[in-house]
């Protein structure tokens, strides 16, 4: 369809490049993927949300003396949900040997105030090139979402694509977690809601108390972002 995308995971390499302002390997991946000749480019990588104004004005530099166009595509995700899975991630990983509740009083969880973040991006790109997403509102389907979001919007051009049914990252189930817990030796309260109209049983490892907690947290800079990225009173 006229787009190059590396994958393999050699875009998470070439953003650390970015992030060290590594101005000659930065230009060697560009001279990689340019050699394919496609007419646009996916580079996607969770770790551009780390870039500062410094390390994205190096890489703009580079990025218009190859001539490149750039539009950037963000996915937000309400504060509290997006905690819960970065520590959800990091137990199934092994990377965190503290309870939750810990966890949201000893982080300052920098990448999540959206405000600084788009600004910074918005600065040097150009705010009318950032299309901003709201991960919590999507009903497509992300990879859909995505599609429909650089241009591929007919569905016949979605068929083309084979879409997993089995999410490799998913949330483990209340009882997977509780052993995840029991294997860590510390305990973390998992609070199960209903869904009236489905009677579905879900769960949060945040309580309604902590989630208010932390979202009066980021409540300034959210109505920041609601205003003015998209003109309304509130984000999420």
């Amino acid at each position: 369809m006229g787009y190059g995308y590396p994958g393999n995971g050699n875009q998470h390499d070439f953003c650390q490049a970015v992030l060290k302002e590594d101005t000659p390997e930065i230009v060697s991946y560009l001279g990689k993927i340019e050699y394919r000749r496609f007419e646009k480019y996916i580079i996607s990588s969770e770790s551009f949300c780390k870039c500062t104004p410094q390390n994205l004005e190096n890489f703009a530099k580079v990025l218009k003396r190859r001539g490149w166009n750039v539009r950037v595509i963000v996915y937000l995700r309400r504060q509290d949900k997006a905690i819960e899975s970065i520590y959800t991630q990091m137990l199934k990983n092994g990377k965190i040997k503290i309870s939750i509740n810990d966890y949201i009083r000893k982080s300052d969880f920098r990448n999540l105030h959206y405000g600084k973040f788009l600004d910074g991006w918005s600065e040097i790109f150009g705010k009318e090139n950032i299309k901003i997403l709201l991960f919590d509102k999507v009903k497509l389907g992300l990879l859909k979402s995505f599609l429909r979001s650089i241009g591929i919007k007919a569905r016949k051009r979605h068929d083309r694509f084979i879409f997993v049914k089995g999410k490799k990252n998913a949330k483990p189930t209340a009882e997977e977690f509780q052993k995840l817990l029991e294997v860590n030796n510390f305990e973390t309260n998992i609070y199960k809601k209903i869904n009236e109209k489905s009677k579905r049983v879900s769960y949060s490892l945040i309580s309604p108390q902590d989630s208010e907690y932390i979202l009066r947290q980021f409540e300034k800079e959210n109505k920041y972002v609601a205003k003015n990225y998209f003109n309304a009173a509130s984000l999420f």
